[in-house]
């Protein structure tokens, strides 16, 4: 019988015989394998190899414990390889390394040759070069089945000894987090249900967090009945788990302040109120950390506004009689900075945005000079009147301080001395004297005006109607329009007006009924945006339409502004208008902006200009509106008033603006080279 081709075979001849350290038993039992007697040199060299043999496996031996299991796992490749013959030997070795029988008891090892033609045949054999080991198949290449019998030789091994050597495997790969995970299941089994159910199961969402879907509901503009269609529909396809509305609701609740009072003519909130519950969401933003100091400082801007054309809904009035919703009149605030001694904690990232106007107030009546100085009166006197705020009581406190620049030039004008819009609130110069610029610089100045701020959103529609009106007036070149000027200036500004739409898409000095005019900010800014096609178009100085963009983009910016060479360049400005147009009277907002905008712009040097506009405050008209048709009950005055109030603070609320969707912003690209932006 031919046999001893591999190691494994000599080895499991010398265990079956107890001879295991033998040489000379296993040198008597391969000379019985040879047919052909050998030549003493020949048998002497069989004795040397024998004995080198036995003393090597001898070794494997003992170092394995005398464990056949541990001696298979220790010398698996070994054992499948071709034994290593005396190289001076002849053609009678051939049957000593034939292929054994014995071979079949590494099955579950599955050695494949390097070089496979070794193996084909027994001619082939007498050619393969057997120093050549024979390499172990990787187990990720086996079938199932040949898994199975290779692992059966590990099956005495208990389960922690199996855990143990398989943590200890993947660490020394490198694997460190999933050897972390085996060991923390196999100590935690009743976490395993768990993992299952997360990795197998099918996943049904997790459901999202309450203050997360109250933002989700805002920048949506859901309304109650769009919500619970949108998560019934949702849920029911295992697509998503939102909160129920109850939970929604409570989020709501926690977004207001306790003092608010709601009547049929509008609501009320104590400012002290709603400026606590500001601060606690904007440090909630931001977390509670170890501030520098115990006492922080808020600085905020409001303002007021009255919008007029409102709908009149069919609801029966409980108030006196002379009650008119056809008009609103609203107080609001916006949050700015957030200061701890000269270190900024927090900045307002869109201060003319409504996402960060506070409501305050708002009430159906319309705007007028007397009720805007009774208001402005009464909120000032809450103001002087603020605590702070406690954050954490006697370790914690914010103080506040509020400018009042969300006003628009009529309100100003309401609160100066100034008896005509066509006067300037601060230097009392009137339309005549507008274009004599030594004499206004002469003018005695009422500097407490410089606490208004400049109003930069109707700065630029002004602006631009002054251009416009230029433009009409030109065939005749005076500053009002009389008897036959009047058919030159209607024809000049229909053909100017539909130059502008036709080129630029911009709709001009179009009455709408009720709100005014189609001049908006919008418009102006795309009017000043593109100065050499308005230059064009309307006849104006290029130059001098330029200036004015770079002024305009310079009060609206969120940048420090350099305050000498920006009153520089305004009145070199205002030089060139009164060069190229004497005949037109400056407007007065041009004027306050040209000969008094730096030093409103130094009255302010803690904060750019540019935040301190009242676009939030008007863009909030636009929103009241909507909320209001969209998202109130009718059933009554007061619960419409309630909703209105909900949303608006909802809406506003810093935490919510934090964290809901937001739009991309917008941002113009200024020019430097002037020097007037630091």
């Amino acid at each position: 019988m031919s046999r001893f081709g591999t190691n494994l075979d000599i080895f499991l001849a010398l265990t079956a015989s107890g001879k295991i350290k033998d040489s000379d038993f296993l040198c008597k039992t391969l000379l019985e394998c040879i047919s052909v007697e050998l030549s003493p040199e020949n048998r002497k060299e069989l004795q040397v190899f024998c004995r080198s043999y036995v003393s090597n496996l001898s070794k494997r031996w003992s170092k394995a414990n005398r464990d056949k299991k541990t001696f298979f796992k220790n010398n698996s490749e070994w054992l499948g390889a071709s034994i290593t013959w005396p190289s001076s030997r002849s053609t009678c070795w051939i049957s000593l390394y034939e292929p054994s029988e014995n071979v079949n008891m590494l099955e579950d090892y599955e050695f494949s040759l390097d070089n496979s033609e070794a193996v084909s045949s027994t001619s082939d054999a007498m050619h393969a070069t057997t120093n050549t080991p024979i390499q172990r198949k990787p187990f990720s290449e086996l079938k199932n089945k040949q898994k199975k019998r290779r692992s059966e030789s590990r099956l005495d091994y208990s389960n922690e000894e199996i855990l143990f050597a398989y943590v200890s495997r993947l660490k020394e790969s490198g694997k460190n987090q999933m050897a972390q995970i085996v060991e923390y299941l196999s100590k935690n089994e009743e976490k395993t249900k768990t993992v299952y159910s997360y990795l197998f199961k099918p996943k049904t969402g997790q459901t999202l967090p309450d203050y997360e879907s109250l933002a989700l509901i805002t920048a949506l503009k859901l309304s109650k009945w769009q919500y619970l269609t949108l998560r019934s529909t949702l849920s029911g396809k295992d697509i998503s788990n939102l909160p129920s509305y109850h939970k929604v609701l409570s989020a709501k609740k926690s977004c207001y302040p306790p003092d608010i009072t709601v009547s049929e003519r509008g609501v009320t909130i104590k400012l002290q109120s709603v400026l606590d519950l500001t601060v606690k969401q904007i440090l909630r933003v931001i977390g509670y950390q170890d501030f520098p100091s115990n006492s922080l400082k808020l600085i905020s801007k409001w303002g007021f506004d009255g919008a007029s054309s409102q709908s009149a809904y069919k609801q029966k009035p409980d108030i006196a009689e002379g009650f008119s919703e056809s008009s609103v009149f609203m107080t609001s605030f916006v949050p700015l900075l957030l200061m701890c001694n000269d270190i900024l904690l927090w900045k307002n990232p869109r201060p003319s945005s409504t996402n960060y106007c506070r409501p305050v107030m708002f009430e159906f009546i319309k705007e007028t000079k007397e009720y805007i100085q009774q208001h402005t009166a009464a909120i000032n006197q809450e103001i002087a009147n603020l605590a702070a705020t406690e954050i954490i009581p006697g370790i914690l406190e914010v103080t506040h301080d509020l400018h009042m620049t969300m006003i628009d030039g009529k309100v100003a004008t309401a609160l100066s001395e100034t008896q005509s819009h066509a006067n300037c609130n601060i230097c009392l110069t009137s339309p005549k004297e507008m274009n004599n610029l030594s004499l206004v610089a002469s003018k005695p100045l009422a500097e407490h005006m410089y606490k208004y701020g400049l109003s930069s959103l109707h700065m630029w529609m002004r602006c631009m109607e002054c251009i416009l009106h230029i433009s009409y007036n030109m065939d005749f070149k005076k500053w009002a329009a009389r008897g036959q000027d009047k058919l030159l200036q209607k024809t000049r500004k229909q053909l100017t007006q539909a130059e502008l739409f036709q080129q630029t898409g911009l709709l001009v000095d179009i009455v709408k009924q009720g709100f005014g005019t189609s001049n908006d900010g919008n418009t102006a800014r795309r009017f000043f945006r593109d100065f050499k096609k308005s230059a064009e178009i309307t006849g104006v100085d290029m130059d001098l339409i330029k200036r004015f963009a770079v002024i305009l983009q310079t009060i609206s910016s969120e940048h420090n502004i350099n305050v000498e060479n920006f009153k520089i360049y305004c009145r070199e400005t205002a030089e060139l208008y009164v060069a190229l147009y004497p005949w037109y009277y400056m407007p007065s907002s041009v004027h306050k902006l040209l000969m008094h905008g730096a030093e409103i712009c130094q009255h302010f040097s803690f904060i750019p200009i540019g935040m301190m506009s009242e676009e939030a405050s008007e863009a909030r008209n636009k929103d009241f509106r909507s909320l209001r048709e969209r998202h109130s009950r009718k059933i009554g005055r007061k619960e419409t008033n309630a909703d209105i109030i909900a949303q608006l603070l909802i809406s506003s609320d810093p935490y919510i603006t934090h964290i809901r969707p937001t739009t991309s912003k917008s941002t113009l690209v200024f020019c430097l080279k002037l020097g007037i932006l630091f």
